[in-house]
């Protein structure tokens, strides 16, 4: 709500790297290394390139969870249920969005695993009734999702472990791939 963003490098060191956007729900990162922001209170995409900002897209519903897929179509979630994709033709990434998916109840957080599969939070408001949808890719990515897990608590955000994870963290982060919840103390708890 500061209208900060923060960056943090390795050591924990924090400085501000940008101001503006109000409530930045998402970000994410190009292939070219722009920052791509949420930005929830006005409705729109923020388009950072180093540290300059633009309106990359507006009048959108509630922009939560951004990610890009391996192609560098931008995906984002709607805290009004629904999924929209940016596509990225030629290189050029267009700022008109299409429905990916719709329906899915208040979304927060959108993340790729390796095989392109898409998976994203639902939160609602009762207790143990939030879940994790997945988007399957045989080749294709499907926009019918299936439950990854449900009867969560507060599934504000997820990341994946990345593909390769240099020495000496290798042998402590075991599973390539394997999705790492924050925020979803039920669903830790059911692990352990």
């Amino acid at each position: 709500g500061s209208g900060n963003i923060y960056k943090f490098t390795t050591g924990g060191s924090r400085s501000t790297f940008a101001t503006g956007p109000t409530y930045s729900f998402g970000l994410a990162f190009d292939n070219s290394g722009n920052l791509f922001v949420g930005d929830a209170s006005i409705q729109r995409i923020v388009k950072f390139t180093g540290s300059v900002p633009s309106t990359f897209a507006s009048s959108l519903n509630s922009p939560q969870g951004l990610t890009f897929d391996s192609s560098g179509n931008l995906f984002m979630a709607s805290y009004g249920g629904s999924i929209y994709e940016f596509l990225n033709t030629s290189g050029t990434l267009s700022s008109t969005p299409t429905t990916f998916a719709s329906g899915l109840g208040f979304l927060n957080s959108l993340a790729f695993d390796s095989s392109g599969d898409l998976f994203a939070t639902r939160t609602d408001n009762a207790a143990n009734s939030s879940s994790i949808y997945k988007f399957s890719n045989t080749g294709t990515l499907s926009s019918t999702p299936t439950t990854f897990a449900s009867g969560l608590d507060g599934t504000l955000s997820l990341t994946l472990e990345p593909a390769a994870v240099p020495e000496p963290a290798a042998p402590i982060l075991a599973g390539v791939g394997m999705l790492a919840l924050l925020a979803v103390r039920k669903f830790r708890r059911q692990a352990a």
